[in-house]
Parts: structure tokens; C-alpha cells; sequence
């Protein structure tokens, strides 16, 4: 078994910081009734469910949060809460376990917000009357699933009996996904005898690799600490989550709500404050079209104008701003210059994120993000006039289909200057991918297990000559 971290020393958050030393010197007191001063139990309510939230009301009431205070019982079996000094989350601790959960802390007031809507984005099901083919395809697609409400439809894991369980490397501390009455999904984290329950509100990820859950604390956004893993078939360790510890206070960000979303509207001067009204779900037509009110509009307005109006279309543009549309989350990581879901086609993708040196490095290795960057430092992208449009068709999904991305090099890369093509003939000719576009592991993305750490494979976007992969290929075909 891997040897763990003792994790009560572990600073999971930059606001964990100022918690390690409260931790550290609670979890080493002797007397477990010892009182001390900094300890902090806020009296918090659970998360309202669907059924309890007023459809197109404004919300303008202190925000409901997540925690519940410690019950008497609770108190008298030694649980404490220690609130952060920062005031950004708290720990429920126990003096004889170096686990905990650690949650946000309770929020004052919400953003007051209108009920519908009052961006220039509509969502993917405003195009479908006139483009119902590419709608139809499109449905299918990793973008359109990049994001979606949760329900039993959305969540891959399972909540049956057996299946619904997450255990830890402490007996201490382990999980379960359940449904309830109400049809709301929850993460219930037990710590010894306590139990806490988080709803799934957000589902992130389309499932080809895994799922990351998030839910709304008041207007506030929040990571979940159990993900799914589809290699796995089961529930997992957050990615950067350890295990044997319950985390959820990490914040979602904007550049997470940019990448996973066609919209979201952030609270200004906020970390990972949102207009939970003006969302849209998943990474559709606008986000590579732009904001489609003006073009639907005035199309309602004009049903024979015939002459698309007030919308790009991205094949229309430069290789540089074609290019552009797709690094807007396949860049890499990157610094935001600019308000979130403010770029549009036709920008210049380097006035809204500043991407970091490493992406571009040859010594950089594949991550969930950076296929445009990796890609750049292919010698048949360097001498051409190539997009990510050549190979991608957005509208379809075409995941695995090695044998069509290989037609489309064919059409740049006749077989016959290809060695191992004339050598193997037809089964080379179908698969240029596994030779060229080698698989590599994203250690950006380490998700604990009990035992191990997994990594998701993901395929390089650097094309070039890779003999270990040709050996590899061929191997294959002889078994």
C-alpha cells in the first residue's frame, strides 16, 4: 500500500493555511473537552433542494449554506468546528482522528439577481429550429455534455447498494452517494459516527474520462470531493483531493465556469460567486459562433433573409482566429486579462488569458488542456496553414474513430511517403493516429485512491515520428 501523508499537515487551500496550526495543535491536545477560544461553531442550515427553491424568484435573502451546527450529542463525543481566520471555510475535527471535513463558511447575503436571463446568450436549443442536422449531431458531442444539471441521467456513478460507496485509506472516514425522497443526489461524508451531506447541483465533465461534481452554497460555487472515474467504473478522489481527508471548499473559479460552460454570469469582485439564474449549460454554438440573440432575432424577424447575419462562423477567418476560437480552453493553463466569457470570434486570444511558459515547452507533457499548444510544435503544423477544424469536426463527435482522423491525414500525407504504410499496407493506412499521436499520462490530473494514484491517458496533439509508438503498432497487428 502507498504510504500516506498524515494529512492533518497537509495545507489543502490556501485558506487551510491559516487552519493547519488550530488542527495540529487540537489534534495534540490531551483533554478532548478542553475549550479553546478560537474554536468557532456557526449555526448554518442545509442547502435548499429544487423543491424548496421558488422558481423565478429574486434572490435577496441571507444566503442558506451548507454546514449544520454540531448537535449536543455531536459536541459530546468531542466533534469541534474550527473556523478559518480568513473566514473562507471550517474544519469539523475530532481530537482522536487526524481526518476531517473541511466546508465553507456561512455567507451573509446573496446577490440580488433577476429571474431569467439578460445576456446575449441563449443556449444550444435557440439554434435548433434552423440548424436542426448539426443540432441533431451535436447533442452527441464532449462539448455539449462539458457541463450539465445533476440527475440520474447526468450522474454516471452509481447509487445502487454497494456501488455507492467511497472508502478511505482511515476507517475514520468514508463516503456515500445516495438519492433522496425529494430527487435530489447528495455526498453524505461520515467521520466516525458524524455524517454531513453536500448536493450534487452541477455535473462538469463528459464522462469520456470522468465526472466532477459541484454545488451551490447560497450564490457561491464549490468543488465536490468525490468525482467519478470511468476507467474505474466507480467513485474517486477528486483530482488533487487526498485521500482520507472530505474537502469542500475549494472554489470554482471563472477559468473553470469558461471551460466547461457556454455562460455563467460571475458577481463582480468575487472569487466564485455566479448569477445562478444566468447560467447555460455545457460549451455550445456560441462559444464558437458568438452570443446568438441579434443573429436569432433578427432571423425571426426576416425568415427570408437567406444571408446569415450578426453570427461568425469560424471557417471564415484567419488560420490565427480560427485557431483562437478553440484555444480559448485548449491552451493550456493560463492568466485571465480580461472579465470572464468576454472574448468572441475574431479576438486575439492573447488580449484575454496570458498562457504560461511551460505549455510551450518540448519538455511539456499532455494535459486535459493544452492540445492547440502541443500541436503548435508539430513540424507539418509549422509549414501549413492548419487548423484544429482540418481534423475536428465540432459538430459531431468522431471520439476514437482512428480510421477517419487517418483519412484526414491522408489528405495532407500520401501513404505512399509513409515507410511503414507501404510496408503494412491497409492497416497502417487506417490508423496514421497510434504511430504519430502518441498516448501520454496528465500528471496535472492525479486522482488518490487507497493504493494508488491514477492518471487519466490522453492523446498527444504533437505530431511527429515516434518510434517506440510504431513498434508498439506494429506488435499489435502481428499478435
Amino acid at each position: 500500500m502507498r504510504e500516506r501523508t498524515t494529512i492533518y499537515l497537509v495545507a489543502l487551500s490556501a485558506s487551510c493555511m491559516g487552519l493547519c496550526f488550530f488542527v495540529s495543535s487540537f489534534l495534540s491536545a490531551t483533554d478532548p473537552d478542553t475549550t479553546h477560544a478560537s474554536w468557532e461553531t456557526s449555526a448554518l442550515t442545509e442547502h435548499a433542494s429544487p423543491a424548496e427553491e421558488t422558481a423565478g424568484h429574486e434572490h435577496s435573502s441571507a444566503a442558506k449554506s451548507l454546514i449544520a451546527s454540531l448537535s449536543a450529542q455531536e459536541l459530546e463525543q468531542g466533534f469541534k468546528i474550527i473556523a478559518d481566520p480568513a473566514g473562507d471555510s471550517s474544519l469539523i475535527v475530532h481530537p482522536n482522528s487526524p481526518c476531517w471535513i473541511e466546508l465553507p463558511q456561512t455567507q451573509d447575503a446573496m446577490f440580488t439577481e433577476p429571474s431569467q436571463l439578460t445576456t446575449d446568450f441563449l443556449g444550444a436549443e435557440s439554434c435548433m429550429p434552423c440548424h436542426k442536422e448539426n443540432y441533431a449531431t451535436f447533442i452527441s458531442t464532449s462539448h455539449y455534455r462539458a457541463s450539465q444539471a445533476a440527475s440520474s441521467k447526468s450522474i454516471l456513478g452509481s447509487f445502487a447498494a454497494g456501488e455507492n460507496r467511497l472508502e478511505t485509506n482511515h476507517p475514520d472516514l468514508s463516503f456515500t452517494m445516495t438519492e433522496a425522497d425529494n430527487g435530489a443526489f447528495y455526498q453524505n461524508v461520515h467521520l466516525r459516527s458524524l455524517t454531513r451531506r453536500v448536493r450534487f447541483d452541477i455535473v462538469t465533465g463528459s464522462g469520456n474520462l470522468a465526472q466532477t461534481y459541484l454545488f451551490w452554497d447560497g450564490d457561491r460555487l464549490f468543488q465536490m470531493h468525490v468525482s467519478y472515474y470511468t476507467q474505474l467504473k466507480h467513485w474517486i478522489n477528486s483530482p488533487g483531493y487526498h485521500d482520507g481527508t472530505a474537502w469542500y471548499a475549494r472554489e470554482t473559479i471563472p477559468k473553470c465556469a469558461e471551460c466547461h460552460m457556454t455562460y455563467m454570469e460571475p458577481i463582480p469582485d468575487s472569487r466564485n460567486r455566479f448569477q445562478r439564474s444566468q447560467v447555460i449549460f455545457g460549451v455550445t454554438c456560441e462559444r464558437c459562433h458568438g452570443p446568438g440573440r441579434e443573429h436569432v432575432e433578427h432571423h425571426r424577424k426576416y425568415p427570408g433573409d437567406r444571408k446569415s447575419r450578426f453570427i461568425t462562423n469560424p471557417s471564415h477567418l484567419s488560420q490565427q482566429a480560427m485557431n483562437d476560437v478553440c484555444a480559448q480552453c485548449h491552451l493550456g493553463s493560463a492568466e485571465p486579462l480580461q472579465q470572464p466569457f468576454s472574448f468572441r470570434p475574431g479576438d486575439r486570444v492573447q488580449d484575454f488569458w496570458k498562457v504560461a511558459e511551460s505549455e510551450g515547452s518540448q519538455q511539456g507533457n499532455v494535459h486535459s488542456s493544452n492540445q492547440l499548444q502541443r500541436l503548435t510544435m508539430s513540424k507539418c503544423f509549422a509549414g501549413s496553414q492548419m487548423t484544429c477544424g482540418d481534423c475536428h469536426d465540432p459538430h459531431r463527435n468522431e471520439r476514437g474513430d482512428l480510421a477517419l482522423f487517418s483519412q484526414r491525414c491522408i489528405r495532407c500525407h500520401p501513404p505512399a511517403d509513409c515507410h511503414t504504410a507501404t510496408g503494412l499496407g491497409a492497416p497502417a493506412v487506417k490508423n496514421c493516429i497510434d504511430c504519430h499521436m502518441g498516448m501520454g499520462y496528465d500528471d496535472h490530473i492525479q486522482m488518490e485512491t487507497t493504493e494508488t494514484i491514477h492518471m487519466p491517458l490522453l492523446r498527444d496533439h504533437n505530431v511527429r515520428v515516434l518510434p517506440e509508438a510504431t513498434q508498439r503498432f506494429m506488435k499489435q497487428l502481428n499478435r
